[in-house]
């Protein structure tokens, strides 16, 4: 018997929910955040006939968005298997030129919006090699570069933080950015510096790892 799901969200109750027949629905509900619906059922929409890749929306009835399941596997889980499986290394090197793709996409059917919340548990590497991507209640005014930039300095610092094959991952990502989005360098530096400080704030690590940190992201923009 199928058994409803919960899935990781820091702001709503996200749950794979059986469907009538073999299927699978994920049940997004915003509770009282109303923006935060209309705003990602309307950029949904959008992208979906610009022919961006995205979850198909069954129904949708404030405050609650019901997608259709899509089968692959989050960024996030491939990072974390790549340490250990270089399977998951190698799907994740063709993965991430796809999601420079998948982004330029975005930015063309969006009128240029940033994600606002970009990191790697928001994109599903589909069967077929797409990219597929979740959650766009944050989207907003602001440079791309910020989106190239949080997510570089989240794979890179991804516990286990600074690897080798993190770095490495790091680095071809942001090669490929530059190139499939024509990013600003000066514009990207700063943005990779903000996600950092951010991030060593949040998690209030001590002054030599910031210094390792900030090495390893300068070492990306080489």
């Amino acid at each position: 018997m199928k058994e409803t799901l919960r899935l990781r969200s820091k702001r709503n109750l996200v749950e794979k929910i059986p469907l009538p027949g073999e299927s699978w629905g994920v049940r997004k509900d915003f509770g009282e955040n109303r923006e935060g619906f209309a705003a990602e059922l309307s950029m949904v929409r959008r992208l979906d006939q610009a022919g961006v890749r995205v979850a198909p929306v069954i129904r949708a009835e404030e405050p609650v968005i019901l997608y259709r399941w899509l089968p692959g596997k989050s960024l996030c889980e491939l990072l974390e298997a790549a340490e250990t499986d270089p399977k998951a290394e190698e799907r994740l090197e063709r993965a991430f030129p796809a999601l420079c793709r998948w982004l330029g996409g975005y930015y063309a059917a969006s009128g240029g919006l940033a994600l606002g919340d970009a990191h790697l548990r928001n994109f599903l590497l589909l069967p077929g090699g797409e990219i597929a991507g979740v959650d766009f209640e944050a989207c907003r005014p602001g440079p791309r570069e910020e989106d190239a930039a949080a997510l570089a300095v989240f794979t890179l610092t991804y516990d286990p933080a600074l690897t080798p094959m993190k770095r490495r991952l790091a680095f071809a990502f942001l090669q490929a950015c530059r190139r499939e989005l024509k990013l600003s360098l000066p514009t990207l530096e700063r943005a990779l510096f903000s996600q950092l400080e951010t991030l060593c704030t949040r998690r209030r690590l001590p002054p030599e790892t910031r210094q390792k940190y900030e090495r390893a992201v300068r070492q990306l923009l080489v």
